[in-house]
């Protein structure tokens, strides 16, 4: 009898073991998994390859509630956004232009801005990050984007509404300059003089 509960336990132990091993490291499970916005390319390709994000940390961090979270965070590369593509930008935030200049507007608006912004900001921050679900799926859980301004301290979080939030992975994955980004930028009101 005892031989028989040792052999049942020795059985048993390593598929406890299996069992408590068999989810996905949460990092891998994002990085690695698919949106079904676009199956054809990973969350990591996606993010880790996008040309407008500078200084990019992934982390995974555990809330007081349980919920398992994975964020992916960088700054705006203004030194890879051409005038061009920040003009455009600023045209579909709608903010700034009511008419639809021609392009020549749209990219000395932009470069002014741009020059502004410089005076003012070190970047701005996007920060992305993805709730992972006990079977291992995910699901984006929030984004955030805030100014980081040139004495380092940052702007008050500004979350995307939830349909922004698909808008801005939308854009990421199209390598375009988020629209939300942009409308931040525009909010924070870059021709202000810098304070002396």
């Amino acid at each position: 009898m005892m031989n028989l509960k040792l052999l049942s336990a020795l059985f048993l132990l390593p598929l406890f073991v299996l069992s408590g091993c068999s989810k996905t490291d949460p990092l891998s499970a994002v990085k690695d998994g698919v949106l079904d916005i676009d199956k054809g390319t990973t969350v990591g390709k996606a993010f880790d390859g996008y040309k407008y994000l500078k200084n990019k940390s992934w982390d995974a961090v555990k809330t007081n509630n349980g919920k398992m979270i994975v964020e992916v965070s960088g700054l705006i590369d203004f030194d890879q956004v051409t005038d061009k593509v920040f003009g455009e930008s600023m045209a579909k935030t709608q903010v700034l232009l009511t008419d639809q200049p021609d392009e020549e507007k749209l990219i000395e608006a932009a470069k002014t801005v741009k020059k502004n912004i410089r005076k003012r900001f070190k970047g701005f921050e996007l920060v992305v990050q993805f709730q992972v679900n006990e079977d291992d799926s995910f699901e984006i859980y929030t984004i955030v984007t805030r100014g980081v301004k040139l004495d380092g301290q940052k702007t008050t979080d500004m979350p995307l509404p939830e349909d922004m939030q698909i808008d801005t992975v939308k854009e990421i994955y199209q390598e375009l300059l988020p629209t939300a980004i942009t409308a931040l930028i525009l909010i924070s009101n870059p021709w202000e003089e810098q304070e002396k």
